[in-house]
């Protein structure tokens, strides 16, 4: 009443003295509330409230604001990242693999082995959460992408974790060796985020067969044997141990994608690659990085190609994102 002076502008709007936890529509037949804890007042149309909401606003302006936590933390941005470039290519969406790469440069660029940024300064130092999402996320990236410079980001990520974390017997330390700490506790449940030495046990898995470093792989078998053995097995917190273990566990299956310059339909083929069995790793041709033997005599290429290799042995090149599907489909 004081800033509107308007007697029903509480009432129309739905607003309560008590206070509300409803998104509230106003579409001048009176207010409608759907629940969704935002608590925000919309006007819909030409409804006579605007100039009341616009009152409200004015008035606002004017008091203090909350404040807001707007740092940038390394390991939830990572987390946004591999959630883009993954759904970029399920959905065939372009754009979404565009803003996955936006947030891959912005961790190159910004976050180096910093656990958070914030107003254009990044600070403390990466943990292991950080650290192995980020080399999910730069995997992924180099999946959707096929790009240099985001598989060597994951080689680089991947090997500094190992570098600065690792326990030594399978295990990893969630911090680095500090002198202002009295224990490093270890990462071993979902808990919850997804297990961080599995994520980076997974990692690893994609670097051995993409690098042709069978030691990598041999290093996913260690995390996921350790893992499980200190939860006990399966259990609720240990689901991201356990689809490691399935993954190094099941034999192998490489994708390999030879894409000529002018190939527009990347996406489609990329998806083609997905499939519900375990262990199946999708490497897209033309890093320098991947290892030589999966390149020779099929990159650089004129025409798109998908090659399924399986136990040492490749099938026949498929040349449709269809054919793709079902072969991968068919392989044991």
């Amino acid at each position: 009443m004081d800033v509107t002076g308007d007697e029903q502008a509480a009432a129309s709007l739905g607003v309560a003295r008590e206070g509300n936890m409803y998104d509230i529509t106003y579409d001048g037949g009176g207010p409608r509330r759907v629940s969704t804890g935002q608590s925000v007042v919309r006007i819909v149309g030409n409804a006579h409230d605007g100039h009341t909401l616009e009152k409200l606003r004015i008035a606002r302006a004017a008091r203090t604001r909350p404040a807001m936590d707007d740092k940038v933390v390394a390991s939830w941005h990572a987390l946004a990242v591999s959630a883009f470039a993954r759904c970029g290519v399920l959905l065939e969406d372009a754009e979404q693999v565009a803003r996955a790469e936006k947030g891959g440069v912005f961790m190159l660029e910004h976050m180096k082995h910093a656990h958070v940024w914030r107003g254009g300064s990044a600070s403390g130092e990466a943990d292991l959460d950080d650290t192995a999402y980020s080399a999910m996320a730069f995997w992924d990236l180099f999946e959707a992408t096929g790009k240099e410079i985001y598989l060597a980001a994951s080689l680089k990520y991947t090997d500094y974790a190992h570098q600065e974390f690792a326990a030594g017997d399978g295990g990893y330390y969630m911090v680095g060796s500090r002198d202002d700490i009295i224990a490093r506790p270890r990462a071993r449940e979902d808990n919850p985020l997804p297990n961080a030495a599995a994520v980076l046990g997974m990692v690893e898995l994609r670097l051995a067969m993409a690098l042709g470093q069978p030691g990598r792989r041999e290093r996913a078998g260690e995390i996921a044997d350790h893992l499980l053995g200190a939860l006990g097995g399966a259990g609720y917190h240990s689901g991201q141990a356990m689809s490691l273990y399935r993954e190094v566990r099941s034999d192998p299956v490489e994708v390999v994608y030879s894409f000529p310059r002018n190939e527009d339909n990347k996406l489609a083929w990329l998806k083609a690659g997905y499939c519900r069995r375990w262990g199946v790793v999708r490497i897209p041709l033309g890093a320098s990085l991947v290892d030589q033997s999966l390149s020779r005599g099929r990159f650089p290429a004129e025409t798109s190609s998908a090659f399924i290799c399986h136990g040492g042995q490749c099938h026949a090149p498929s040349y449709s994102p269809a054919e793709t599907a079902r072969v991968l489909g068919q392989s044991h």
